[in-house]
C-alpha cells in the first residue's frame, strides 16, 4: 500500500476533490490524504471529502513562522517535504506519491509499482521536446527558468538516500522558498534541478502520458478511443496537470501559455469542458471564498513591517519638515512642486 497526498488552503478544496475522486477511481490499494494548509472553516464538512484531511498545525507546529514568511503559494509548497517526512516517519507505508490538487487521474497507475521496483524518486520533466524558436510561451527558456521538472508530481520512496534528499530540500524551501524567478528561486520546484545529480536511483519519467498540462501541448495532441484519452496515438493519458485553471472561461490559460487558444486545440476541449463541470459540482465556488487564514497572517505582517518602515522614515524627519508635512497637505504641496517644475521646465538654457 502507498500513500498519495496533495496540499492546498481551503480555496483549492474544489480541486483537491476532484483529483480525489479520479484517485479512487483508477488507484487501488492506496491511502489518500489532503494536507490542509490553513485551519478548518466553518461550514465546511469535512468527513464528506475523498480523503482523509490533515490540518497542517499537526504535521508543522511551527506554521505560524513560515506564514508569517511565504504567501499562499509558496507556503502550499515549502511544505512538501516536511510532509513526505511526516509520513515516512508515522506510516508503515515505503513510497509516498504527491499530486497538485489541480490534477486529474485518467487512467490505472499500476506502472508506479514497477518503477518503485528500480527506483527511489520519480520525477516527470515539463517537457520531453524543443518547443518551437517562435517567441511564444512556453519556450525552452521558461523551463530554465520555472524548472526542469514539474513538482505538480513526485513520488519519493524510502530509503537513506532519500531521507537524505528529504532534508536536503525542506532546508531549501524553509529558507529560501519564495517565487523569485528574477533571483534564481522558484518555490520548492527549481532545486529539484539537481535531483538527479545529487541523489541515487533517479527515474526521468518519459511516458507522454504522465502529467500533460498547458506548458507542453506542443508535443502532445488528444483522441479519444473506446471512452479513454489517448496522447500522441498510442499512450493512455495518465494524469492532467489543469494548472492555472480558470472557472467557466471556456479557454486555456493563455495568460501563462499562449501558444495555443481553445479554439486551435478541438482535441482538448471536451477534457476542459468536463473538468469544469466537474470544479462547479464539487463546490469551486464556496471554497474560493474562503480566505486562508495563514495568507491573512502573510498580509499582516507586510502591513505592520511597512507600517513600522513609515513610522521610521517621519521618526528621522527633522522637526521642521514634520511640523510643515502635518500643516500643509499633500495635494497642496504637489500642486506647488508641479508648478514649480513647469516654471523650471520653461527655463531657457541660455539667454541666446
Amino acid at each position: 500500500m502507498a500513500i498519495l497526498f496533495t496540499t492546498c488552503s481551503n480555496n483549492y478544496l474544489g480541486q483537491a476533490v476532484v483529483l480525489g475522486h479520479s484517485i479512487q477511481k483508477h488507484f487501488k490499494d492506496v491511502q489518500l490524504f489532503t494536507v490542509l494548509v490553513d485551519e478548518y472553516a466553518e461550514g465546511v464538512d469535512y468527513s464528506a471529502f475523498p480523503f482523509t484531511t490533515i490540518p497542517i498545525r499537526h504535521i508543522e507546529p511551527n506554521i505560524d513562522l513560515l506564514s508569517e514568511k511565504y504567501m499562499i503559494v509558496e507556503l502550499n509548497t515549502c511544505v512538501k517535504p516536511t510532509i513526505f517526512k511526516y509520513f515516512f516517519e508515522n506510516y508503515d507505508e515505503q513510497q509516498i506519491v504527491f499530486f497538485d490538487p489541480d490534477v486529474v487521474i485518467y487512467d490505472s497507475m499500476e506502472k508506479l509499482d514497477l518503477l518503485f521496483k528500480s527506483f527511489d524518486i520519480l520525477l516527470t520533466p515539463h517537457t520531453l521536446s524543443p518547443a518551437p524558436m517562435d517567441g511564444k510561451k512556453p519556450g525552452d527558456n521558461t523551463f530554465l527558468n520555472y524548472g526542469l521538472y514539474n513538482t505538480g508530481f513526485i513520488g519519493v520512496q524510502k530509503s537513506a538516500d532519500t531521507m537524505r534528499f528529504i532534508n536536503w530540500w525542506k532546508e531549501h524551501t524553509y529558507s529560501n522558498g519564495f517565487a523569485k524567478v528574477q533571483d534564481g528561486v522558484f518555490v520548492d520546484q527549481l532545486y529539484i534541478n539537481l535531483v538527479p545529480i545529487f541523489f541515487k536511483k533517479v527515474c526521468i519519467i518519459d511516458d507522454l502520458g504522465w502529467n500533460m498540462g498547458p506548458w507542453n501541448l506542443h508535443e502532445r495532441y488528444l483522441e479519444k478511443k473506446n471512452g479513454a484519452y489517448i496522447v500522441n496515438d498510442n499512450q493512455p493519458l495518465k494524469f492532467f496537470h489543469f494548472g492555472s485553471f480558470k472557472l467557466n472561461s471556456n479557454e486555456l490559460p493563455v495568460h501563462y501559455y499562449n501558444r495555443f487558444l481553445l479554439s486551435a486545440r478541438q482535441d482538448l476541449r471536451e477534457l476542459y469542458t468536463e473538468y469544469n463541470q466537474k470544479l462547479v459540482d464539487a463546490g469551486y465556488s464556496f471554497f474560493q471564498s474562503i480566505d486562508c487564514i495563514y495568507y491573512e497572517q502573510f498580509i499582516d505582517k507586510k502591513l505592520a513591517t511597512l507600517e513600522a518602515a513609515e513610522k521610521k522614515r517621519w521618526d528621522s524627519k527633522s522637526f521642521i519638515k514634520r511640523l510643515f508635512m502635518t500643516i500643509v497637505p499633500k495635494s497642496i504641496f504637489t500642486a506647488l512642486l508641479a508648478r514649480v517644475q513647469k516654471i523650471v521646465n520653461g527655463y531657457p538654457y541660455s539667454r541666446y
